[in-house]
């Protein structure tokens, strides 16, 4: 019973160690998801519009084919190893002539001339005589070198088939997270300006305030200077913020290749 337990429990592990090694490998499919993909998030919709408007998507698509059409060649290319070669003996061309001078001998046979009989007779035998063997030649060659390396060949064109497509999936994970990146150091950008915009606007009203009382004799000059140079700072806080905010958009534009409200408007029609 003890042992029964420790094979059960041997099981439990080597499958679970299987289970968890699966779960750690990428489904590279999965990494960048078609546009036409519904439910997925907005970054992962950047990141598919990144993908296809990247020139480099359609070079690894190109290489893709022409690295599986080499495959296919290499495959093919045994039949370059074999060379059958045809010869027809020239004797049996001349099978018509020996019918023909049969004819003649027996007609002037008929009409009683013998001589000229007798010469296409000897010619008759002449042509009969002749070796006309073998009638048909028939060659088969094999290149054994090539034939030898083309095993080699075909594993080559195949490692290169997945050295592209390896290229392609580094490639997927490297603008997947340039574009994560991005958009998180934009949401980032915003949340900021919408506190600096806040502190630009509880100054603002200070500042008002301060104006009233410096007005009215309320205060002095000095407090109200002092309201207004807490503004200044205030509002170049806040221009300093926007621009930060539109770089950061300029920066995920240059990466999808359209404009991000653009991009919004089309997520949303998508996913509406």
């Amino acid at each position: 019973m003890n042992r029964i337990a420790q094979y059960f429990t041997f099981l439990s592990c080597l499958f679970f160690f299987s289970f968890s090694t699966q779960a750690q490998v990428i489904n590279m499919d999965t990494v960048i998801y078609p546009l036409t993909t519904t439910g997925q998030t907005f970054e992962n919709y950047l990141v598919s519009l990144a993908w296809e408007n990247n020139p480099a998507y359609r070079v690894h698509a190109s290489n893709k084919l022409i690295a599986s059409k080499e495959v296919q060649l290499a495959k093919r290319a045994w039949a370059d190893d074999w060379n059958i070669t045809l010869n027809l003996n020239e004797n049996n061309l001349r099978g018509s002539n020996v019918d023909s001078t049969r004819a003649e001998a027996i007609m002037l046979l008929g009409s009683s001339g013998f001589s000229e009989a007798s010469n296409d007779l000897r010619n008759l035998e002449q042509l009969l005589s002749a070796n006309n063997f073998p009638r048909y030649n028939l060659g088969l060659s094999l290149n054994l070198g090539s034939l030898l390396t083309r095993g080699l060949e075909v594993d080559i064109a195949e490692q290169r088939l997945e050295i592209e497509q390896y290229t392609a999936d580094q490639d997927k994970l490297e603008i997947r997270s340039e574009v994560y990146l991005a958009y998180a150091e934009y949401v980032h950008t915003i949340k900021v300006l919408k506190n600096v915009t806040k502190q630009e606007q509880n100054s603002k009203d200070i500042l008002d305030l301060m104006k009233t009382r410096f007005k009215s004799g309320s205060i002095d000059y000095d407090k109200f200077n002092a309201s207004q140079k807490d503004y200044d700072r205030s509002l170049e806080g806040l221009i300093i913020q926007e621009e930060k905010v539109n770089a950061a958009r300029l920066q995920i534009e240059a990466l999808i290749g359209i404009p991000l409200s653009l991009a919004k408007f089309y997520y949303e029609q998508n996913n509406g």
